[in-house]
């Protein structure tokens, strides 16, 4: 009878490890495509080669995935323009939610306002000062974790920021910025959106997994 006790355990914590072992990545460039994005305003303007992602066209609009997300962890390697400016977008209610901003931080006007520099939230949350940021033109890798109010933004494998959106600092800082007016800022699921901000930008290895 013990014996059949401890094999029901095991039977038991062994069904429990798997069904709440991690999520894995979902290619969001899978094949070779953008299958999985609304692209643009018209279909054009981006463009996918060698598995690298171009913003190119003049007035491209943004690229959106086609499927929402909420609790997520998205990885990403990026490279912006000189002087330029872009960002990932994320539960967003009528285009207005949060911004992994990806910046020219030397070169762009942005680059003088903390809240508006490479990795922070952008408009809310600055990124710490010795991020690890790599120049205009040259590959970085972002990462995002947003899970229920818990916020994290990543730079080349450094936490450069995290944010919990039931605090007390974090409310005041809404209450400052710009998204102050939107009903339930942050809060609902969106698709993953890759700004259009007017300036040349390359994305690659696209990689999400729900949480």
């Amino acid at each position: 009878m013990k014996n059949k006790f401890l094999f029901t355990v095991a039977l038991t914590l062994g069904a429990f490890s798997i069904a709440h072992a991690e999520t894995p990545y979902l290619d969001l460039l899978e094949g070779g495509s953008l299958d999985q994005w609304n692209v643009g305003k018209d279909g054009t303007g981006w463009s996918l080669e060698d598995g690298v992602v171009h913003r190119w066209k003049d007035k491209a609009g943004y690229m959106m995935t086609k499927k929402k997300y909420k609790d997520f962890e998205f990885v990403f390697d990026w490279k912006i323009a000189e002087v330029g400016n872009s960002g990932v977008i994320y539960r967003a209610i009528k285009g207005k939610g949060f911004e992994y901003q990806i910046l020219d931080d030397v070169k762009h006007v942005r680059g003088k306002d903390p809240l508006g520099l490479t990795a922070g939230l952008y408009a809310l949350v600055p990124p710490i000062a010795d991020k690890p940021y790599q120049a205009a033109g040259e590959w970085n890798t972002g990462r995002i974790i947003a899970r229920g109010t818990h916020i994290e933004h990543w730079l080349n494998g450094v936490k450069v920021l995290e944010a919990d959106m039931s605090s007390e600092d974090f409310k005041e800082r809404l209450k400052k910025s710009k998204f102050k007016e939107v009903i339930a800022f942050g809060t609902m699921a969106a698709p993953i959106s890759l700004q259009d901000h007017g300036d040349d930008v390359w994305f690659r290895n696209l990689k999400i997994r729900e949480l």
